[in-house]
């Protein structure tokens, strides 16, 4: 017999003994019972296994995308730094050959001023030479004769007042050459823009606008892909979710992980703040968009103004107004990242480090400048 409460067995007498206290089953029965847990158990670690095994794959499977991730960057990075180095030597030859150019033509113009002075100079020195034989001689006849002569025929003169050879420092050629390099590294920054966004865009998800964490004057489309300032407040509960006293909302969709892509169109609005935020930011006092407060955000101010809210504010440098912003978040790495994607350009890069909390889309149309700013931002 074996005592399950115990767990020990037990013989017939002390079983018989006491039956009472213990719960006994025979040995040949509870041993069926006891493989059948086992087989569960064995059946539970396989898949155990099986699970970690998965794992594996998918962690080797990682690292040999990033190998080849890897592979193919550093490629690229050599094709650019080549372009980029070649460039630059051909620019410094052209530098270098423009500047020897016009040292060379400053020297040679000085050269032919010089002929032209010591000319001048050997006329005016034989003139004095004539006008001192005049002076000691004693003939008056010849004194006016030879004098009336010298007064006659005057030597050739310039005006040097209006002459002179420019000194010349190159600052400007070399503040050009530093230009067409300066604009080659844009035009290769630019054509990786362009190929980071076409990737991130492959991580494009549904967004849609959360009603719940709507300010009392923010306007949501029926479909929940525009919001907009209204000119009057709305009657909304107060639950936990809604922001009171800012024109905001986030999306339904939040993210722990991965990487996710979603662009908002913002048109000719002049004021737009857009991002991401975390779930835990304050939504019940006037909000402070900054990282420390929870928001990784660009945004228009007074319609030419492009700012990331960085503290202290970052001003954007964008040449044409933007129309559509694309915002990507790699949770996998802690980035938050801006594009223009009209003009497939990168803007600006948040360097989040690992969020430990959800990451929502943060929209906030600002306020409508009496009617002028009334557009929606969109999402696409």
């Amino acid at each position: 017999m074996f005592c399950k409460t115990d767990k020990k067995f037990l013989c017939q007498v002390c079983c018989e003994a006491e039956r009472k206290q213990h719960n006994v089953a025979l040995l040949d029965i509870e041993s069926r019972n006891q493989k059948i847990s086992a087989r569960k158990i064995i059946m539970e670690i396989q898949q155990m296994i099986q699970n970690k095994l998965q794992q594996m794959e998918e962690i080797n499977q990682s690292v040999d995308v990033t190998k080849m991730n890897a592979k193919k960057v550093l490629e690229t990075c050599d094709q650019v730094y080549t372009a980029l180095i070649n460039s630059i030597k051909k620019n410094q030859a052209k530098l270098i050959g423009e500047i020897m150019e016009k040292q060379k033509a400053t020297q040679t113009r000085a050269e032919r001023l010089i002929q032209d002075l010591e000319k001048e100079i050997v006329d005016l020195q034989r003139r004095s030479t004539e006008l001192d034989h005049i002076l000691h001689t004693e003939d008056h006849f010849l004194v006016l004769k030879r004098f009336s002569q010298s007064c006659h025929q005057p030597p050739p003169i310039k005006d040097w007042t209006t002459i002179h050879v420019g000194q010349e420092d190159f600052l400007s050629c070399v503040r050009n050459a530093v230009c067409e390099v300066e604009g080659f590294v844009r035009s290769q920054a630019n054509q990786l823009s362009a190929t980071e966004l076409k990737r991130m865009q492959d991580f494009a998800v549904d967004i849609t606008l959360d009603l719940n964490t709507a300010g009392p004057s923010v306007i949501i489309s029926e479909n929940g892909k525009q919001v907009r300032k209204s000119r009057k407040l709305r009657k909304v509960p107060n639950n936990p979710e809604r922001f009171t006293k800012d024109v905001c909302v986030m999306a339904k969709q939040g993210f722990t992980s991965g990487r996710h892509y979603w662009e908002v169109e913002v048109g000719s609005k002049t004021e737009w703040n857009v991002g991401v935020a975390t779930v835990s930011v304050n939504r019940k006092e006037s909000i402070v968009a900054t990282p420390d407060e929870g928001f990784f955000t660009i945004g228009l101010t007074g319609g030419n103004a492009y700012y990331a809210s960085t503290q202290p504010v970052v001003s954007l440098i964008i040449s044409d107004p933007l129309q559509i912003v694309g915002v990507f978040l790699d949770n996998d790495v802690g980035q938050v990242s801006f594009f223009n994607v009209k003009a497939k350009t990168h803007l600006f890069t948040y360097s989040v480090g690992k969020l430990t909390e959800k990451a929502l889309p943060f929209f906030d149309p600002c306020c409508h400048n009496d009617g002028k700013d009334s557009f929606p931002l969109v999402i696409r």
